[in-house]
């Protein structure tokens, strides 16, 4: 499992969603973790200024129920 965070630096015409998608697989759910970490992101533009740097999390791991059949 990944532990480390990344740091993302921003190009001309990067987006969050599509920074996530390429980070996280499409998986959505890590936006609000990503938001969380980068005060001040939420209330940029929707195509991100360069040189922003984006603190990207490890993905989180899905959790797998086990169910005993027998008792």
């Amino acid at each position: 499992m990944q532990t480390d965070t990344t740091i993302h630096r921003t190009a001309d015409g990067d987006m969050l969603d599509a920074i996530g998608a390429a980070q996280y697989d499409g998986d959505v759910t890590m936006l609000p973790v990503v938001l969380a970490l980068n005060p001040g992101l939420a209330g940029q533009p929707p195509i991100l200024p360069s040189g922003l740097e984006i603190i990207i999390p490890p993905a989180k791991r899905p959790v797998r129920e086990t169910q005993r059949l027998w008792d």
